[in-house]
């Protein structure tokens, strides 16, 4: 039920967007042009959080700071450059616990967050390896890219141009007409964000250096509209 529902609220969101759109005062059809192109990535951002809790905030403080020093330092003996590094201020909060129904103050927690651009995922290894021995204390996020996010799009826009040609010189001739002009052409914005593709399984496992990207997809969605031309 749930997938007939789904099928139905896409056809009837469809049916409403083409209704929408400014029709030609002569026979015409309105197809949809779908288009994909895969890459590997070949970047990555990777987000981590250097944090400690202590009853004396001086002692913490100093803590966090040389743990995020010692950090920074590595990331920079990797090779990355020092505008691919970026630090935010040391956060600072109390820290409680309940017991016997009374809150117990535990002491001060500190953290900085770390985020770094790796633009040579073989480096991901050592880094990972490196910010263990540093007294990272959480990989919050790895997100990986493509260098090459314009090549991409532009093969999968030219894939979904040939797909809505083919698809509507298909339908067109089996009524015995032509393809005419394209009157039309809209694109469809899904709201996706194709280039940033969560590696949620590397974060949640940090200590492992393995790691595998996968493959970036992305897709293009035309709605075409041509002018039919009959055959006399």
């Amino acid at each position: 039920m749930r997938i007939v529902t789904l099928f139905l609220s896409f056809f009837i969101a469809f049916s409403i967007y083409a209704q929408s759109l400014e029709k030609p005062n002569v026979p015409h059809i309105l197809v949809e042009g779908l288009g994909m192109a895969q890459i590997e990535p070949d970047m990555a951002e990777v987000g981590m959080t250097v944090s400690a809790t202590n009853p004396k905030l001086g002692a913490v403080m100093h803590d966090v700071n040389e743990r995020a020093r010692r950090v920074i330092k590595g990331i920079k003996e990797l090779g990355i450059q020092k505008q691919d590094i970026s630090s935010m201020q040391v956060h600072i909060s109390p820290e409680y616990t309940w017991r016997s129904n009374e809150r117990k103050f535990l002491g001060h927690r500190a953290s900085q967050r770390i985020m770094i651009k790796l633009r040579d995922l073989s480096k991901y290894g050592p880094l990972i390896s490196m910010l263990v021995k540093s007294g990272i204390n959480e990989l919050n996020q790895i997100v990986v890219s493509s260098s090459k996010e314009n090549e991409l799009e532009a093969q999968a826009t030219t894939a979904a141009i040939e797909n809505a040609k083919s698809k509507a010189r298909a339908i067109v001739n089996q009524f015995g007409a032509q393809l005419g002009k394209v009157y039309r052409v809209s694109e469809l914005i899904t709201g996706e964000a194709p280039f940033r593709v969560y590696a949620e399984r590397a974060a949640a496992n940090y200590k492992s250096e393995q790691f595998e990207p996968g493959i970036i997809e992305i897709q293009k969605k035309l709605h075409v509209t041509f002018l039919i031309d009959y055959e006399r």
